[in-house]
């Protein structure tokens, strides 16, 4: 686990910090699609505040513990609808009151859409996806921002909660085996989960060779 908030430095003491990972795998077939179902659970260490301690006084900082756990788990869930068609589900949760500490400030949100070859249109190495997320932060976590209290990526001080939703697209071209460009569209609502915040739309363009 990192020594600060998404810190790039590691703190290499496991016994204060660390994290502790299960998940199991499930497959099956519905009416001959294969699909299978991932479960993760997560037990964090690492010296993490607490939202509700930190509310009064707007500082997470003064409320971390080298001794603090973050517990959290997720599931995913992936069917194949036809030959060339496949769906998604995922979901994840954490305990909403300990600080995050990698990745993203989210303390619960759910994803699903799904993608098809080209085969349809005589491009079967192209690939077109559509799928939605949106995301939410505890009552805690959100009392927090709004008191002024700042995150690694969320907090002005003036926080009006909202869920993050994303609506996102992109079509894949494929030049052979080894070369792909494809071109991603995303409408974001409520970003860094604050309605105050206008919608904003976003492109981008990705070039894959190997």
């Amino acid at each position: 686990m990192p020594k600060i908030a998404n810190g790039q430095d590691l703190n290499w003491n496991i016994g204060q910090s660390r994290s502790e990972m299960l998940e199991a795998e499930f497959k099956y077939k519905i009416l001959k699609q294969p699909g299978f179902i991932k479960i993760l659970g997560y037990l964090n260490h690492a010296n993490m505040g607490n939202y509700s301690q930190a509310i009064q006084n707007a500082d997470i900082i003064a409320t971390r513990s080298p001794s603090a756990l973050k517990y959290g788990g997720g599931i995913l869930v992936q069917q194949q609808l036809t030959h060339d068609i496949e769906a998604f589900l995922r979901a994840g949760l954490n305990d909403g009151q300990t600080e995050t500490f990698a990745f993203t400030e989210i303390d619960h949100s759910i994803s699903f859409g799904a993608h098809t070859t080209g085969a349809y249109w005589k491009r079967p190495q192209d690939r077109l996806a559509l799928a939605f997320v949106t995301s939410g932060l505890s009552n805690s976590h959100a009392a927090y921002l709004a008191a002024g209290g700042k995150g690694f990526q969320l907090g002005d001080g003036a926080l009006d909660y909202g869920w993050e939703s994303i609506l996102e697209t992109y079509y894949l071209v494929g030049f052979g085996e080894h070369i792909a460009i494809s071109g991603d569209l995303q409408a974001i609502f409520n970003p860094g989960m604050n309605a105050g915040h206008s919608p904003t739309v976003v492109f981008g363009i990705r070039l894959h060779g190997q």
